[in-house]
């Protein structure tokens, strides 16, 4: 998640920002949230193997093609006032970037990282069933295979219960960081 958000909102930063930054990257980003990711992971797996590397990748991809948009729209939806007059203050077009857009978009941002942390909790079920060896993932495997659908569920209620514990812990934390989007 944090390869995600690291590379996913300074890129939705720059496209909310930049109309013909956005013009060039939108085609690119745009259709692949239509796609279905999980489409991708044979070619994943061909370029990267089978290992951690490419769960890490798979993951990244699955959430940074929601996030980068989310982000956008963000930085779009922040009140043109702001934006208009930061250069009277003297402001540059960085500066307006930085100290005025991106402060004002930061709580919607969260909100985005949120949702791009649960799409991740989504994909890593998949994730966990390729060359599973360890973890749940195995466990889910092996209890499929052998007919233990009691296991399976377990499995499957592990995973859910932790990505419920991560939504709730975001969203704690965002009403902590920005009360005021909270009341």
């Amino acid at each position: 998640m944090l390869l995600t958000i690291a590379i996913g909102i300074p890129v939705g930063v720059v496209m909310g920002s930049s109309p013909k930054l956005d013009a060039f990257f939108a085609p690119l980003i745009d259709p692949l949230r239509s796609a279905p990711i999980v489409s991708v992971l044979p070619i994943l797996m061909t370029w990267l193997g089978i290992g951690e590397v490419m769960k890490i990748s798979f993951l990244w991809l699955g959430a940074v093609v929601y996030l980068i948009p989310m982000v956008r729209d963000a930085v779009r939806a922040v009140p043109q006032q702001y934006v208009v007059l930061s250069p009277d203050i003297g402001a540059t077009p960085l500066e307006t970037v930085w100290h005025t857009i991106y402060p004002l978009a930061k709580p919607r941002i969260f909100d985005a990282v949120i949702v791009s942390v649960g799409i991740q909790w989504t994909y890593i079920t998949v994730a966990e069933y390729v060359n599973a060896d360890t973890g749940l993932g195995y466990i889910i495997q092996t209890a499929r295979k052998l007919s233990y659908m009691d296991q399976v569920f377990a499995g499957i209620l592990v995973i859910l219960v932790l990505a419920l514990v991560t939504d709730k812990g975001l969203r704690t934390l965002k009403a902590w960081l920005y009360p005021w989007e909270t009341e």
